[in-house]
């Protein structure tokens, strides 16, 4: 709760209109503040997703689910806010620790079974590579389970 009042004492200090545009540059938690604060500053201002985790560029940037915590539970203060635009640079994903990415690629096989056998399968097939990080085939991955979130939601 805090950052989030700095980020808005921020916003009002530097001027900001209707016009502005808010950025969020990190993983779910950043991306989840950062939407909920261009959700609320001036009854919603732009707001742009740059994810920088496997699971937020999967999941959390292009959900339109934002918020914060509160000191009694999680996710008790938020909105539903679609970002103008996310951003997605596959290379954050060699800065990330093994078990950060471990935790996207769970979301993705998620994806496979839930909704597409097919890539279900494709997961089972190329799951060696892609633990070895080769990032050719976490871009195909990713690609392919953006799609499949969208049919979800």
């Amino acid at each position: 709760m805090d950052t989030l009042m700095k980020v808005f004492d921020k916003a009002v200090e530097s001027r900001f209109d209707r016009r502005c545009t808010f950025v969020a540059l990190g993983g779910g938690v950043i991306g989840d503040m950062c939407g909920f604060a261009a959700a609320a500053f001036l009854r919603g201002v732009n707001f742009i997703q740059i994810p920088t985790t496997l699971m937020a560029q999967v999941d959390s940037s292009v959900g339109g689910k934002t918020g914060i915590n509160h000191p009694l539970g999680k996710n008790l203060i938020g909105a539903f806010y679609q970002p103008q635009c996310v951003l997605i640079d596959t290379d954050t994903l060699n800065t990330l620790p093994d078990r950060e990415l471990a935790s996207g690629i769970a979301e993705v096989v998620k994806y496979g079974l839930i909704r597409d056998a097919p890539f279900f399968e494709w997961q089972e097939k190329n799951m060696p590579e892609l633990l070895a990080r080769l990032s050719r085939l976490g871009l195909d991955m990713e690609h392919g389970s953006m799609g499949r979130l969208s049919q979800l939601e």
